[in-house]
């Protein structure tokens, strides 16, 4: 299975041409200001944000595909509506693979500590292995 090396919450990815990633503003905490007390349950404000992740494949993982799933969970690891699953396809003469996630809104959430979740399984099976939790922390 894929090890994971890097999952990082950005605002902005820029690859250059040597194929080299630069992130830029690695996001730690949200602050939603001028939100009213009440918001109707599953609201979001734009917000394009990227999530970059970077895996490192055996030679026996080139030959399946696997699929990836970023999750915002809270404290008791409940999605809050940010669920995002993409498909890797590993390239034989790459063993890392770089995945980013471009999203475009942030769900208005209660102030507290949340979780970015990233998750990988083969694709086909039913089955997700959680490999790192994020940080992420709510202002309001």
């Amino acid at each position: 299975m894929p090890n994971l090396l890097l999952m990082v919450p950005c605002e902005v990815v820029v690859i250059a041409e040597n194929g080299l990633p630069t992130l830029v503003n690695i996001l730690s905490e949200f602050t939603m200001g001028g939100l009213p007390e009440i918001v109707p349950q599953q609201a979001a404000i734009p917000y394009r944000w990227f999530i970059f992740s970077e895996w490192q494949l055996a030679p026996e993982d080139l030959h399946n595909n696997w699929e990836q799933r970023l999750r915002l969970t809270n404290v008791a690891g409940v999605n809050t509506g940010l669920d995002h699953i993409a498909e890797m396809i590993p390239d034989p003469n790459k063993p890392l693979h770089r995945m980013i996630a471009t999203l475009n809104f942030f769900p208005i959430l209660p102030q507290g500590n949340y979780a970015l979740e990233i998750s990988i399984r083969r694709s086909g099976q039913p089955n997700w292995e959680v490999r790192q939790l994020y940080p992420l922390s709510v202002k309001r």
